[in-house]
């Protein structure tokens, strides 16, 4: 019974993680058309690629672990919610990089509401 139980444990694991490497194929595959835009610099197309692999890894982990997490909140709350936790932190990381990449902008809006005039 306890080898039937440790294989069964096995074979779980074994296939999230096989899920986990999906999930990276799946994000590389939908960003590479980003790479191959400027693939035609021959250093900038190798940087762009190995970035965006990195992004994919990132992506994947966060999804995998919110899916795995959620699935074990029912049976281990306690595995399921720090799963759930490091996705947060994925997802707070992602977040982080995205909003230090955009650019600051120095201008004013366009229209303020004390331009506006009732007439």
């Amino acid at each position: 019974m306890d080898n039937l139980v440790s294989e069964n444990n096995v074979l779980a694991w074994v296939l999230r993680f096989v899920g986990l490497v999906l999930s990276v194929i799946g994000f590389s595959l939908t960003l590479r058309p980003l790479s191959s835009m400027v693939s035609f610099v021959p250093f900038l197309g190798n940087l762009t690629q190995g970035l965006l692999f990195a992004v994919a890894i990132l992506l994947g982990l966060v999804t995998s672990s919110a899916t795995i997490g959620v699935s074990w909140i029912a049976v281990r709350p306690l595995l399921g919610l720090g799963l759930l936790a490091f996705a947060t932190l994925g997802v707070m990381l992602i977040y982080r990089i995205r909003k230090s990449s955009q650019p600051k902008s120095e201008l004013p809006p366009m229209i303020d509401s004390s331009m506006i005039v009732d007439s």
